[in-house]
């Protein structure tokens, strides 16, 4: 594991209604948990806002970070933790892109990538909120994603993004992109 990924956890108490707006909360699933205790290791950056609970996440090597009801939290990848839900839980919750670039022949082949359909976007500046999780495999051109929450990325041919439900993403394409995608939830046996 890289030593200096950053393991906080940030809470932001109480956000106002334009900030939970502005990243989408109303769109990302929902999730509940009944009071328990258990481990967990965040393979992707999360955000997530209670709407009802409590609980108290203790990093591995840490101090327990306490969080409730109208609080917005954002934990890292990497993160090895353990929960302890200390009141019925319910919060909206979202991932942060995955990006991975240049894959080989062999993961493509693996993934079936080249087997979907198509698409051609034009140089151009949109937002989208993603209702299903989507991948998309870039073909051609260059665009700037920007997440409502987290860090911009370039994407440019032979590159891989996910972007998981509830995401809200900016895409300021910078060359005309040819891209295969796929929902994979869509595509499960």
């Amino acid at each position: 594991m890289n030593e200096n990924l950053n393991m906080n956890i940030i809470v932001e108490h109480q956000p106002n209604q334009e900030r939970l707006k502005q990243l989408g909360v109303e769109h990302w699933a929902i999730w509940m948990k009944e009071p328990s205790t258990f481990p967990a290791i965040y393979a992707e950056d999360e955000m997530f806002y209670i709407l009802e609970g409590e609980a108290i996440i203790t990093p591995e090597s840490g101090e327990p970070v306490r969080m409730s009801e109208g609080d917005l939290v954002a934990l890292p990848i990497g993160l090895s933790c353990t929960w302890e839900v200390t009141r019925d839980l319910k919060k909206h919750y979202c991932y942060q892109m995955l990006v991975k670039k240049q894959l080989s022949s062999e993961d493509l082949q693996a993934l079936k990538i080249l087997d979907y359909p198509t698409a051609t976007k034009e140089v151009s500046d949109f937002s989208e909120t993603y209702a299903a999780r989507k991948t998309c495999y870039l073909l051609e051109g260059e665009v700037l994603l920007t997440p409502a929450w987290g860090e911009p990325a370039l994407i440019q041919k032979g590159d891989l993004v996910t972007l998981f439900a509830g995401m809200s993403c900016h895409w300021s394409i910078r060359q005309a992109v040819k891209m295969h995608y796929f929902y994979p939830e869509q595509y499960i046996d």
